[in-house]
Parts: C-alpha cells; structure tokens; sequence
C-alpha cells in the first residue's frame, strides 16, 4: 500500500518563524556590540530586545517579513 506524502496547512510551516528568530538574533547580537560601558542588555524581557542605559531604555522589537516593503 503506498502512503500519499502528508500535507501540512500553509499557516503551520516554521519557514517565516525561524527567519524571524534569526533576525531577532542578528538585531541581539547587533545592540550587544553598540554597548556602552554602563548600559546594561536583557533579551526575551519585556520585548525581543532591551538596552538600559543610566538615563533611557530602547525596547526592540524585531519583526522578520516576506514581503519587501517600500520606504516611500
């Protein structure tokens, strides 16, 4: 008996959530090496992405597309 292969539903393929991940990981590593001497770097807090300085915090949050996007 031969099994037809399984199709899963479009919604569910992991593609989209893994070039988010990576992204998030790029913009990690990217805020890690901007730094500066007191600033302090949490990750999966209260966004994807946070630096604390002594005066302000950036909150990052990354967002991976599959549709290019104009800045016009």
């Amino acid at each position: 008996m031969e099994q037809p292969p399984l199709q899963s539903p479009p919604l569910q393929q992991a593609h989209d959530k893994i070039r988010g991940y990576a992204f998030q990981c790029w913009l990690t590593v990217d805020a890690w090496l901007r730094l500066q001497e007191n600033d302090r770097l949490f990750v999966e807090c209260a966004e994807d992405f946070a630096v604390f300085a002594s005066t302000a915090a950036e909150l990052g949050q990354a967002k991976a597309i599959a549709t290019p996007i104009s800045l016009r």
